[in-house]
Parts: C-alpha cells; structure tokens; sequence
C-alpha cells in the first residue's frame, strides 16, 4: 500500500501505523504492496493478543467446577435473604401443626393409661386354689394360737 493511506490515516486517527492493521479480502497488506484500483481496504487497530485458548481452559474449568443447589444465601427481589425467608416458611408450618402434634401426645397420653388399667382387670379365678389358701391360713392361725399356750403354761 503506498504511503499515502497510511499518511491519510494518521492524519484523520492521530495514531502510529504500528498501532494500525490494513487488510485487503481478509488478508495483511504491508505498507510496500500496491493498491489495487476499486479494491476495499478495512483499517483495523491492532489487539494487543496472546497465543488463544482462553475459550477451551474455561471449558475444562467449568466441567470441574460443582453447580450448587443451595440457593439460600441469595436474596429475593424484596432484598431478603431465602434462607430467613425460608426459615419462616417452616416456622409457620410449624406452629400450623401445634395442634396436631398435642392432640397426637394426649392420644399416646390415653392410650397408655388405658393400656396400663387394662392389664390390672386380669382376675384369677379358681376355686380349689382360694379353699387351699383358706385351710393353710386356718392351719397356720391354730399352730400359732397352740404355740403360744405352750410358751405360757410351761
């Protein structure tokens, strides 16, 4: 290209021709080729570029880092925090179920009351054991009465 582009585009830019890339069809042209008559010319500022390769290393980076599922430190759109709007949530449902858990305890209150009357209702019944404790008892009543009136006449 000849001087006179670059010159024009320094004049209008302010800026240096290392700070200046020309392409022609998507290619560099030095400051030494030719124009070509009717040709498109784009003048682009020169990036300042490493080697690449960012893209792939945040690939890789992001398919070993852990998507997290727990949301509650972020806010709501009203600024609050999930996790106390969260908290409340269970705290309602708690006192929700106040009633249902004391009528719950004085159902197990009943049940074991009457489970513990009902094991003392057992009568034992039999009337050849009742006439055998009666004569032991008689037995026992006469052998110490006659004990005593041997201790007292002797």
């Amino acid at each position: 290209i000849s001087e006179f582009l670059f010159n024009f585009v320094i004049f209008k830019q302010g800026v240096s021709t290392e700070d200046l890339v020309v392409t022609h069809h998507g290619k560099i042209v030095q400051q030494e080729d030719t124009i070509q008559p009717g040709g498109v010319y784009r003048v682009w500022p020169r990036l300042v570029g490493g080697k690449g390769g960012f893209g792939s290393m945040l690939r890789a980076i992001g398919a070993q880092i852990e998507k997290t599922t727990n949301h509650e430190a972020c806010r709501d759109l009203s600024g609050r925090r999930m996790r106390d709007v969260n908290d409340e949530k269970r705290l309602q449902e708690w006192l929700g179920k106040k009633a249902e858990r004391e009528r719950e305890r004085e159902e197990e209150k009943r049940r074991k009351r009457e489970e513990r009357l009902g094991r003392n209702k057992h009568f034992f019944n039999d009337p050849e054991y009742e006439r055998q404790k009666r004569q032991i008892t008689e037995g026992m009543s006469d052998s110490l009465q006659k004990g005593i009136e041997d201790t007292a006449t002797g």
